[in-house]
């Protein structure tokens, strides 16, 4: 806690403890004993969702899907239980994006939020050149968003998007991405992701 500057907060509901960079926070020198992780401060929340929830789009339909209890599975890797940093993953940037809606197996029953872990979505951010990338504030802006300067304060990462196709075509982030979750491996368990709730 504080080597380089890396200020640790820990959830004072889960206890999870996360560097503020890391998490994508404002940088402080001091703890905030009444911080709450995303994962926690979702817990009981009613989320509007795009309806359909599609990767690379928006919708003018909307719908509430109600979180039950915390979020442990991450949909960039095959680590799906445990007290993990996570954010919410949303099916497009900019002020028209939701949180994505993803099913597993048994239809529209099994239907649940897309979250990922901050590492993996760090990771392949990192690995990949931007696939996966941070949005700030709550017009979901991204980095190379805007030539406007915003004030390091605005600059919480609020949700992670993933590059996609556009009109049904490869783009140079989607390429990418598609390439590296070939041979990716997910740098905790050194497992690839091979399972049915992927996104590939």
């Amino acid at each position: 806690d504080g080597f380089r500057g890396y200020n640790l907060q820990t959830c004072s509901v889960c206890s999870l403890a996360v560097h503020e960079r890391c998490y994508g926070m404002t940088l402080t020198t001091t703890k905030n004993l009444n911080f709450v992780c995303k994962a926690c401060a979702a817990i009981g929340s009613k989320v509007e969702v795009n309806k359909p929830s599609i990767l690379g789009k928006s919708s003018s339909t909307k719908e509430t899907i109600r979180v039950q209890e915390r979020p442990t599975e991450c949909v960039l890797c095959n680590v799906h239980d445990g007290i993990h940093a996570m954010h919410p993953l949303f099916d497009t940037h900019g002020p028209k994006g939701r949180q994505l809606v993803i099913s597993s197996q048994g239809g529209d029953s099994n239907r649940k939020l897309a979250w990922v872990h901050t590492l993996c979505a760090n990771f392949i951010c990192s690995k990949t050149g931007g696939s996966v990338y941070g949005c700030y504030g709550d017009d979901g802006r991204y980095e190379d968003d805007s030539d406007q300067e915003y004030a390091d304060e605005e600059n919480e990462v609020r949700f992670y998007a993933m590059a996609t196709k556009e009109k049904g075509k490869e783009t140079a982030w989607s390429r990418i991405i598609t390439d590296s979750r070939k041979t990716i491996l997910c740098s905790i368990c050194g497992k690839r992701d091979n399972s049915g709730d992927s996104l590939r």
